[in-house]
């Protein structure tokens, strides 16, 4: 029994939760949202670079004979045709086609890097870099399999240039998805529920 003018013992609160934060896939501003921007960036180009493939494959005609054409390994013969490409000599198509490419490949291996930096949550990252490492490995492909089509004109060389294009954008579209639980941040511990523990 409390006598009159003596406070009782003190009444615990019960703790009060706080909800869960959910982070947003991808915060404006931050590390993530500044990827997304480049694969965007990434989504353009491929789409000009289609375009100028379709254009150079049905209206240009290569020469049967430039330099890359003739020559002994294959190194040699493609780096003989990619500065005769970039020299314009086979045409502003190509010309474009070949400044598309050496883009898309840089473009996608400064992606892959800048992925490997990201940092937590572990499913985000590990989305964008499989997904940018893959988009590398195919554009990069794609580069190789059409400095061949120019050394040897070979249709099979453009055929894995065209998957390999189709890859590396699928690659780009999957490092974008988002995840399909967004992460969790804990809550902070309120105060009241560290009152409610410190009191006997």
């Amino acid at each position: 029994m409390t006598r009159p003018g003596e406070s009782g013992p003190p009444q615990s609160t019960p703790p009060q939760s706080t909800p869960p934060q959910l982070t947003p896939p991808l915060a404006a501003g931050g590390p993530r949202g500044s990827l997304r921007l480049h694969a965007m960036v990434l989504l353009a180009l491929f789409a000009v670079q289609f375009l100028a493939g379709m254009v150079l494959n049905l209206f240009v005609t290569l020469p049967d004979t430039h330099p890359g054409t003739t020559g002994g390994e294959y190194f040699s013969r493609s780096w003989a045709s990619l500065l005769w490409a970039l020299s314009g000599a086979g045409g502003w198509t190509l010309l474009l086609h070949t400044i598309l490419a050496l883009a898309l490949t840089l473009g996608t291996l400064t992606l892959f890097v800048r992925a490997l930096a990201l940092r937590p949550p572990p499913q985000a990252a590990r989305r964008w870099r499989w997904g940018s490492g893959v988009a590398f490995f195919f554009t990069l492909a794609a580069l190789f399999n059409g400095l061949s089509f120019t050394d040897y004109d070979e249709d099979f060389s453009s055929l894995i240039m065209a998957v390999c294009w189709l890859l590396a954008l699928l690659g780009v579209v999957a490092a974008m998805l988002p995840p399909r639980h967004p992460p969790v941040i804990a809550a902070p511990r309120s105060e009241s529920a560290d009152a409610a523990r410190d009191t006997p």
